[in-house]
């Protein structure tokens, strides 16, 4: 019950935001945001939060063109211990130091709406460990099987929908899906952002 009156001043301010008119040309110029993502890499899934920022450009009257940067600063850090026949492996893999960018073309619907296709591409490093141990052992140290360690740079492109809402004239709220290929995955990627407009 607590929460109910800070959904309900939530909505309220949104619509309180939505109601004001834009007086700048929709989804045009700067902005500089941040975003979170829940990634599935197939073998590895999390969350990520990433610094956002790029340029829209007007090509027509309801049309815009954007690129766009990104750097991720919560990167993907998964650690899981699973059986494998009679023993035990414990994976630990990282996807981190991840930059990006983008462009974007999109078709604006009245002022507050436009929605978009978006291509992408980044690179990032990839480190794994994989630990393969018996599961009961003497002494301790004869528990480890084998142990492999693997690191690597990789390269991915992406493709991506999404739809963007002009809150204020400022403020800005972006969902996107997006699916990427690589040499050694495949990602699917659902987002959210905000940011300010400048």
């Amino acid at each position: 019950m607590k929460r109910f009156p800070i959904t309900a001043a939530v909505v309220a301010t949104i619509f309180t935001f939505a109601a004001l008119p834009l007086s700048a040309e929709s989804f045009a110029g700067p902005y500089l945001g941040a975003e979170l993502a829940t990634e599935d890499f197939g073998s590895v899934e999390g969350t990520t939060t990433t610094l956002v920022g790029g340029w829209d450009f007007t090509v027509g009257p309801k049309w815009r063109l954007g690129v766009g940067l990104r750097w991720t600063v919560e990167d993907i850090d998964e650690r899981r211990t699973e059986a494998l026949g009679a023993n035990v492996q414990d994976i630990s893999v990282s996807i981190e130091n991840r930059r990006g960018l983008s462009a974007r073309r999109g078709r604006v619907f009245g002022d507050r709406w436009m929605a978009f296709a978006e291509l992408g591409y980044e690179t990032y490093d990839v480190d794994a460990v994989r630990v393969l141990r018996a599961p009961v052992c003497a002494p301790p140290t004869n528990c480890v099987i084998s142990r492999l360690d693997g690191s690597f740079d990789e390269s991915m492109t992406s493709l991506g929908v999404g739809v963007e809402w002009a809150v204020t004239e400022h403020a800005r709220l972006r969902a996107t899906f997006s699916r990427g290929e690589s040499d050694a995955f495949d990602r699917d990627r659902l987002s959210v952002s905000a940011s300010w407009a400048f």
